[in-house]
């Protein structure tokens, strides 16, 4: 017994040890770190480098000369330039003695030149704007205010049909709003923004705010001031309302108060809100940035460079993840911006609780208290499919044309980004645009949907039925009778059928230029050059063909019944039927279809390939309106992929848009209708010369567009979305 309590004391001391050294050893396992900021990166990103990184939002473009004179280099440009229409419009533009008048005037006034000058090059290089870390709370207390006068409004128009809800005078209205405004005085102040412009030739700024500043003394009724805050060098006016409200005004206002009979101290607080608002302008220079600054205050400019950056903040992590050199683009809003987030639920119950009670011995008997308990799990219900608050951004490069990064707030049950999307191997043989997505299963959610939609119907019973007059009675029962059976089928149905047949697969929205217009459609005759347009179609994948197929027929069972009831009860109602499709097969599937009347069948002039139709196969259900291009959608075609994208990883969503396909579509076609004014003898010899030097043109301009491809993933938390413009001769 000793030996076996020693070896279990020795059990017991060995594993402590273990358990000691395992939790060292995950101690000691390095987080996942954060991409620090480079200064290759610090150069690239400009002033994200020094501003604040509690940011409202900013956004900035980069090398904006650089580009267009890479432009210029191009066989796009010179295509562009050679049009006929664009030299007629340049000889016009030269000729206009407004441009004669501003050389003149650029060479009368110095003053002018120069800020010309300054003026070019401030959009050359870099320009962004900046709102601080107030201007969130400002935009949203704005947005509260305005939605409360929209609820007042409906309020008191339901109140005019109702005694249930409680009343307000307009007075109590007024002094209910200006309560909210003036409790809300600090996010009521105006948040601050900054335009900047960094120069290539700093000095010239500098020189130029010099030779402002007496100007600006001598012009304005108020003092410049100038100042050094925030690393920078700025004049500043300072306004306030006070300085706007004279005696007469505010007594005016007194007398609007006390007409409206607004609460007196309410009243009081709201004057010395409207008095104590302030108004900033600065312009000045910060280094190589221009800046010009609004706000209540200059404290936005004097927290510049201060502190972590947004450019070097956690939240920019996902953009330096996925830095590359020659950035163009940059944005990022707050989370508080981001309309699309989270409820708070327990304020939302307190407000229904609060209207509640103002209506208490108004309501039914546990009305308020089932309204209550139900509402408040709605709201959880909804909160449940809403992301949580999640900063907003997105980065341009160029490279080969123009990559995007994007990251946002990741929506619960929207996407499924486990595996790639082998759906994009049916976009047929050249698409020119096609839409993939895969979502996850929705069974779960469409039972959620079907329990309130009872719930809801369960209250019109208890309280809106009992309302109803004794001579209606007979219809509404009648009208249950034939309703809620006939839903019921539908329920059952899409609940046993319809969603295990289909869902949690993936799908496909697709156009390709196939469509092909022969013969005109007024005389049945060839046409000289046939017309092309684009042919939509539909695909998703199937879990089971025959749950799908019952479905369907479920479906048109259930309208066919509910058309004869009605017809029965209503003389005066017709029989409308919806008889089964024709069916054939087609392959390896089986198409189902309407015949067409054949005074409106448009196939005799559509190169015999117009045919509404469903496909349906053991894989796959698709909609489409040709069979042609039905069969090449069902046989697989895999996209192209290149280094800097790849259809072959994991995605929720993926876009694709062919601007070749575009290209021939909408040039073929202006030289097939053409044509066809040519052999009608519609149009003159010249102007037709004319217009067909302008489509060949156009052609070799918009080769330049090749195609832009998008992929929608999950990472880290956040809806990641990579795209790629590709373009043809513009080139860094």
């Amino acid at each position: 017994m000793r030996r076996s309590a020693s070896r279990q004391r020795s059990c017991c001391c060995l594993s402590y040890c273990l358990l000691t050294l395992l939790e060292i050893g995950v101690a000691a396992q390095p987080t996942a770190a954060v991409e620090p900021l480079t200064a290759a990166m610090q150069a690239e990103f400009g002033a994200a480098a020094w501003i604040p990184e509690n940011a409202g939002c900013f956004a900035a473009s980069y090398r904006s000369r650089e580009r267009w004179e890479a432009f210029t280099q191009t066989r796009v440009y010179h295509e562009i330039l050679t049009m006929p229409g664009v030299q007629m419009g340049l000889g016009w533009l030269q000729q206009q003695p407004y441009l004669g008048q501003l050389a003149m005037m650029r060479a009368q006034n110095p003053l002018l030149d120069d800020g010309l000058d300054v003026l070019v090059d401030a959009v050359s290089q870099e320009a962004f704007i900046y709102l601080d870390a107030r201007g969130p709370r400002f935009i949203n207390k704005i947005s509260g205010l305005y939605n409360t006068l929209v609820l007042n409004s409906v309020l008191q128009g339901i109140n005019e049909g109702t005694d249930r809800l409680p009343r307000y005078t307009e007075s109590e209205n007024q002094t209910r709003i200006i309560r909210d405004v003036v409790d809300a005085e600090q996010e009521l102040r105006m948040p601050g923004i900054v335009f900047g412009f960094r120069l290539s030739d700093p000095q010239a700024g500098r020189d130029l705010l010099t030779s402002l500043t007496p100007l600006l003394q001598q012009s304005l009724p108020m003092p410049v001031q100038e100042e050094s805050f925030g690393g920078g060098e700025f004049l500043t006016l300072s306004v306030s309302a006070a300085m706007f409200l004279t005696p007469d005004s505010l007594a005016e206002m007194e007398v609007e108060f006390g007409l409206a009979d607004v609460d007196a101290e309410i009243a009081e607080k709201f004057v010395q809100f409207i008095k104590s608002q302030s108004l900033s302008v600065s312009l000045g220079m910060r280094d190589d940035y221009l800046l010009i600054s609004l706000g209540a205050d200059t404290k936005h400019l004097e927290s510049l460079g201060v502190g972590v950056s947004l450019a070097a903040c956690d939240a920019l992590a996902p953009l330096r993840e996925h830095f590359q050199p020659r950035l163009i683009g940059l944005s990022y809003v707050h989370p508080d911006l981001t309309s699309y987030q989270k409820m708070d639920v327990e304020r939302l119950a307190a407000k229904l609780q609060e209207l509640l009670q103002q209506m208490h011995g108004k309501l039914p008997t546990g009305l308020a208290e089932r309204l209550t308990v139900d509402v408040t799990q709605l709201l959880s219900d909804v909160n449940e499919s809403l992301p949580v608050a999640k900063p907003k951004m997105a980065a341009n490069f160029w490279k080969d044309g123009i990559e995007t990064f994007s990251f946002s707030a990741l929506v619960p049950n929207m996407l499924d980004s486990s595996q790639p999307l082998s759906i994009l191997s049916h976009a047929g043989e050249s698409p020119l645009f096609a839409l993939a997505a895969h979502s996850p299963p929705s069974l779960p959610r469409y039972n959620r949907f079907v329990s309130w939609l009872q719930r809801f119907y369960s209250y019109f019973q208890d309280y809106g039925v009992p309302q109803i007059p004794a001579e209606d009675w007979a219809e509404f029962e009648q009208f249950e009778a034939l309703a809620l059976p006939a839903l019921q089928e539908i329920h059952v149905a899409t609940r046993d059928l319809l969603l295990p047949a289909l869902d949690g697969g993936q799908g496909l929205f697709v156009f390709d230029a196939g469509g092909v217009l022969s013969k005109s459609p007024d005389t049945k005759e060839l046409l000289a050059e046939p017309i092309r347009f684009p042919r939509p179609a539909i695909i998703v994948e199937v879990n089971d063909a025959q749950k799908f197929v019952a479905a369907c027929r479920q479906y048109r069972e259930t309208f066919n019944a509910l058309m004869t009831e009605l017809a029965e009860l209503n003389p005066d109602v017709a029989e409308v039927q919806l008889p089964p499709p024709e069916q054939r097969r087609l392959g390896n599937a089986t198409l189902y279809t309407y015949s067409m009347p054949v005074e409106f069948n448009p196939a005799s002039y559509l190169n015999n390939d117009f045919e509404p139709h469903a496909l349906l196969t053991t894989d796959f259900f698709l909609l489409s309106l040709s069979p042609q291009h039905s069969q090449q959608l069902l046989a697989e075609n895999a996209l192209s992929t290149s280094t800097q994208f790849d259809f072959r990883q994991p995605a929720g969503r993926a876009a694709w848009f062919d601007f070749l396909v575009l290209k021939d579509l909408i040039c073929d076609d202006a030289e097939a209708a053409l044509a066809l004014v040519e052999e009608e003898g519609r149009i003159d010899a010249n102007i037709s010369l004319l217009i067909k030097i302008h489509v060949d043109k156009l052609r070799k301009v918009l080769g330049a567009l090749h195609s832009y491809r998008s992929r929608t993933y999950e990472a880290d938390g956040l809806s990641v979305t990579h795209g790629w413009l590709q373009l043809q001769d513009i080139e860094p």
